[in-house]
């Protein structure tokens, strides 16, 4: 069986505006890449992406 994907307490975490300017997107297309499933962040110990 799977394991669930786990944050790495040493890898750096980026609110969403970091994580779309560091892609080189918009914030709303990541977020949309989110809710169809196209990118899974992983998610800190505070359901926080």
């Amino acid at each position: 069986m799977a394991q669930p994907h786990r944050v790495d307490d040493r890898a750096p975490v980026f609110v969403i505006s970091v994580a779309a300017e560091l892609s080189g997107m918009h914030p709303q297309t990541l977020r949309q890449y989110d809710r169809l499933g196209l990118v899974i962040p992983q998610r800190t110990r505070g359901r926080g992406r």
